[in-house]
């Protein structure tokens, strides 16, 4: 079996679950630190990481139902947009 025996559908299920599992690790990790296990859950980093490949996995799936040029440009251009409203939210903060 193979992503190819999954609808669009069920793809975007899965997309919407294991993003829910990502946003879960990322608050374990807020809640208890970043390198702090637990006994059955792990690592709280190691499990970040290993739910965010999950999420690569179907978005890798996605491909050709997605524009992947779409998905490129934003890859590579968030962080850059983020940083700019960081510092627009500054100045106006500084000016407040």
């Amino acid at each position: 079996m193979t992503s190819d025996d999954l609808t669009r559908d069920e793809l975007l299920d899965l997309l919407v679950e294991e993003a829910a599992e990502v946003i879960q690790a990322i608050q374990k990790i807020k809640r208890f630190g970043f390198d702090h296990f637990e006994p059955g859950y792990g690592v709280n980093h190691e499990k970040l990481a290993l739910e965010i490949g999950d999420v690569l996995g179907i978005v890798d799936a996605l491909e050709p139902h997605i524009s992947t040029s779409h998905m490129q440009f934003s890859r590579h251009h968030k962080i850059r947009k983020v940083l700019e409203w960081k510092k627009i939210v500054a100045e106006r903060q500084k000016n407040a």
